[in-house]
């Protein structure tokens, strides 16, 4: 069954940092606004983060904990509109998945209310 859900990494994708400092970490606009088209359309919104898997040696939980009110605040001042923030992203090299789109692929793509032609096959 279709749903209409977009799941988003934070950082490198969103917001960019310059030595890990998350506070001040630059906001992606184009990105952004793009997450916010979707979310206003009623399209679920996911915010997947692996962050704190290196300082919390891998709990999701710890990461949640210690990285939560950061990013909230940081979503919230860069007026990001979602419905969830998920720690479970693992750390991985690479990612490879079948729905996967880059930050810029994302901003280019038309807002759909139904499944891709891709999907539709």
């Amino acid at each position: 069954m279709y749903n209409k859900r977009i799941v988003c990494d934070l950082d490198d994708t969103i917001s960019f940092t310059v030595n890990r400092d998350w506070e001040n970490a630059k906001a992606d606009k184009l990105v952004i606004q793009k997450i916010n088209q979707f979310y206003d359309k009623g399209w679920d919104i996911v915010i997947l983060t692996a962050r704190g898997q290196l300082s919390c040696g891998g709990d999701y939980t710890k990461a949640d904990k210690k990285y939560r009110p950061q990013i909230e605040k940081w979503l919230h001042d860069n007026d990001v509109k979602y419905h969830e923030l998920s720690f479970n992203k693992p750390l991985g090299t690479y990612y490879i998945d079948d729905k996967a789109l880059r930050p810029d692929e994302f901003v280019a793509c038309l807002l759909y209310t139904s499944p891709s032609p891709r999907d539709r096959g």
